[in-house]
């Protein structure tokens, strides 16, 4: 059974020596209890081992996020079936997994998810998902691929773009010159803003700027238009984006997308799934509904 513990305190019963292995980072062994901070956004799976684990799951006091306990009990764990299913339906009624948007300012299909992620996810009565900008340079570095904006591919690259955007019906696409431009700068600021709860409304803001506008993000000024349209003033984006702490937040949501599969964007994760493609994200959303007990209002 896999939990989100983002922001939670695990704690292990008396004398349990049972592990948490964290996804693509460490096994933590509950013993004395560990934080896993807010922010961090590890996955954990509690991995009972030869019937000697029994996992409850609770809301925790104050902040009404779901808490982990994991509780060593065999003779309970034999003759107890039905605490299982009450975990399960737990488990469905209240959902620990949020699905995680990933997206690049330079890319004009993260752009087209982006128009309709949230409606998407709305209609489905689903919580929306979180967005985290990552650098789509450091996933083609990494997975040694190349884009194919700057390849034979281009042109019908382009075209398919701007067909799914009157499908959509958004504004038409007036591509920025050049394209693709460096967003660097811009991709610190959006991970500035996220860092102030001001992700969706910037990223929306920036891409409008891009492709609706034809205006090329390399350049800091059209990316202080953005930041402008959703109240961000310019002198505090500007020392955002220059701080080390955004440089760092940055590289390491590149990496950590990296390790859970991400090889490009938009990238939908949900639980273990990476969907990627603008022409997955209903599919993205059909794994969120499913995994949240079918779609119920959350």
């Amino acid at each position: 059974m896999e939990f989100n513990l983002d922001g939670w305190t695990c704690r292990s019963a008396e004398h349990s020596n049972r592990p948490i292995h964290v996804h693509a980072h460490a096994v933590a062994l509950l013993e004395p209890p560990v934080r896993i901070h807010a922010g961090d956004e590890r996955r954990a799976v509690v991995q009972p081992q030869a019937h000697a684990l029994i996992v409850t799951v609770k809301l925790a006091p104050r902040d009404n996020r779901i808490g982990c306990a994991v509780q060593r009990d065999m003779q309970r764990f034999r003759a107890n079936e039905d605490a299982h299913r009450s975990v399960r339906r737990f488990v469905q009624g209240h959902p620990t997994e949020r699905a995680t948007f990933y997206f690049d300012l330079g890319s004009p299909y993260a752009y087209l998810s982006a128009e309709r992620i949230s409606r998407l996810f709305s209609d489905a009565e689903l919580e929306q998902p979180e967005w985290q900008p990552i650098l789509l340079g450091g996933l083609f570095a990494r997975f040694e691929r190349k884009s194919w904006a700057r390849g034979p591919e281009r042109e019908a690259g382009m075209r398919e773009v701007e067909r799914r955007a009157r499908a959509i019906g958004i504004q038409p696409i007036r591509w920025p010159d050049p394209w693709p431009g460096n967003t660097l700068h811009a991709m610190r600021v959006a991970t500035y803003a996220k860092s102030i709860g001001r992700s969706v409304s910037f990223a929306l803001a920036a891409f409008r700027q891009a492709f609706a506008g034809g205006r090329d993000l390399t350049d800091p000024d059209h990316v202080a238009i953005a930041a402008a349209a959703c109240e961000l003033h310019p002198n505090a984006i500007a020392a955002g984006a220059a701080s080390a702490g955004i440089k760092a937040k940055l590289r390491e949501a590149t990496d950590r997308a990296g390790d859970l599969g991400v090889i490009g964007v938009p990238s939908v994760v949900v639980g273990e799934e990476v969907f990627w493609g603008d022409d997955r994200l209903e599919e993205a959303v059909a794994a969120a509904s499913a995994s949240s007990g079918c779609g119920q209002p959350r």
